[in-house]
């Protein structure tokens, strides 16, 4: 069953695998953290990119999880989805900010391939 105007109901994104379940949640963790520790070794300048890179990673994972546990939740007034959305926008900005750390690293990565 959809909700109203197509926003899908919980049972439609449990099926989707929209769902982050809390031993998913420990791995992408795990993964972040492993990526951290493993930037650390790169030199300076690529290492703290890749570092806050991590650190990104694991905030929008977190605003992720908080923002569906509030839209479980329903927000029931204007304010409180006003509050919704505000998270929805700062998680996007997030997400753009470690798409362009990426796309850095990426870059990076093919200079020093191709030398």
């Amino acid at each position: 069953m959809k909700g109203p105007k197509g926003i899908r109901t919980n049972d439609e994104a449990s099926q989707m695998g929209d769902d982050i379940g809390p031993d998913e949640v420990d791995a992408r963790l795990e993964r972040i953290s492993q990526y951290g520790q493993v930037s650390l070794s790169e030199p300076p300048l690529q290492a703290n990119l890749r570092v806050a890179n991590a650190e990104l990673l694991e905030l929008a994972l977190r605003m992720k999880e908080e923002l569906a546990a509030v839209l479980e939740r329903r927000p029931d007034s204007i304010e409180r989805l006003a509050h919704v959305r505000r998270g929805m926008n700062l998680y996007l900005r997030i997400t753009s900010q470690i798409s362009r750390y990426t796309q850095l690293v990426v870059k990076h990565h093919h200079g020093q391939t191709e030398n």
